[in-house]
């Protein structure tokens, strides 16, 4: 199995705002969004390249609005972010993604868990890790 060197790409969203994402895994693959905790950033959705060639999976890790290579988006709401997520994913695949999810221990409240019903607008299956 292949390791994976990092090529950050940018998605233009319709307001103008781009969001930065990496791929990994089977290009071919099942779409599948990774989203890392806080502070954190698409670079670890490296930790699933191995297992993404291994099960089939094409893993988009996408950095939040305002970290890592995504701008950021004065006055958002957390409910701002599936509906970038969503747009990433027609663009990229033209199915709506499945979804992992990083929370670490002593975050609380992470966005993802608190608001599911909006993510499984957005995607068709999740998961939280810790």
């Amino acid at each position: 199995m292949s390791a994976y060197n990092s090529k950050a790409k940018l998605f233009q969203l319709s307001d103008g705002r781009e969001l930065a994402y990496d791929e990994y895994g089977d290009p071919q693959g099942h779409p599948t969004c990774y989203f890392h905790g806080g502070p954190g950033s698409r670079l670890e959705g490296a930790l699933f390249h191995v297992g993404g060639l291994k099960h089939s999976l094409r893993i988009m890790a996408v950095d939040r609005p305002g970290m890592g290579g995504s701008d950021f988006l004065p006055g958002r709401t957390m409910l701002d972010f599936p509906k970038d997520v969503a747009a990433l994913g027609e663009h990229l695949s033209k199915t709506i993604p499945n979804a992992i999810f990083h929370k670490l221990p002593d975050e609380g409240h992470f966005f993802p868990v608190t608001h599911m019903d909006e993510i499984m607008e957005v995607a068709t299956s999740a998961m939280t890790i810790k």
